[in-house]
């Protein structure tokens, strides 16, 4: 049994979409051929996100230092972790998301930014590479 994290950033929930056409017959298949596997959805473009900006950018400073976080840093910080803990422990992935001037919706990109954490997701190896 695996778990499936669907994370999609789409604005056009209501209107025709083929990104989000292909979503749902993609995910209808998958129940089929895998009823066992639990599928957790996870849409960007409704949900308050965790950008990188000044609450995050001082969270990871007062980290380094080890100096207590406010009650919003604590807040945010716990949401992103969340968010983090939801992405690690899943076995699969599947993105859903319309090409906006040929790049991701910013919602998609500042949720990558959030899975970028050394060393959970990724690691430097000694000669500088990932």
């Amino acid at each position: 049994m695996s778990k499936v994290l669907v994370i999609t950033a789409h604005p056009k929930t209501k209107q025709f979409s083929n990104s989000l056409t292909l979503a749902k017959h993609f995910l209808t298949a998958y129940r089929q051929a895998n009823p066992a596997d639990t599928i957790i959805q996870k849409d960007l473009s409704s949900q308050v996100g965790f950008p990188f900006n000044e609450v995050a950018l001082s969270i990871y400073q007062k980290s380094r230092s080890k100096q207590p976080l406010t009650a919003e840093e604590k807040t945010f910080a716990t949401g992103r972790q969340a968010w983090l803990d939801e992405f690690v422990t899943s076995d699969k992935y599947v993105f859903v998301n319309p090409m906006f001037n040929y790049f991701i919706p910013a919602e998609m990109k500042s949720y990558i930014d959030v899975l970028m954490q050394v060393p959970i997701t990724f690691h430097y190896l000694s000669d500088g590479n990932t």
